[in-house]
């Protein structure tokens, strides 16, 4: 659970707008290579990281729409 933590606090340092944009673009990778997976211990580890940005990218999402 530190790296979305980690993104959301570099929001306020880099700007909310590209560390939403760089976190949907890391964890649209990790998504793409979720899918061409070959084995569940791959999937498994990919799946963690994509889930892991996405929610990174939820977070200052959340502050802009207030």
């Amino acid at each position: 659970m530190q790296m979305p933590q980690y993104l959301y606090n570099n929001s306020h340092r880099f700007g909310r707008k590209k560390v939403i944009i760089g976190s949907l673009i890391l964890g649209s990778a990790a998504g793409a290579i979720q899918a061409a997976s070959v084995n569940i211990e791959m999937y498994t580890v990919f799946r963690t990281i994509s889930g892991m940005f996405f929610f990174a990218a939820f977070n200052p999402a959340f502050s802009l729409s207030e």
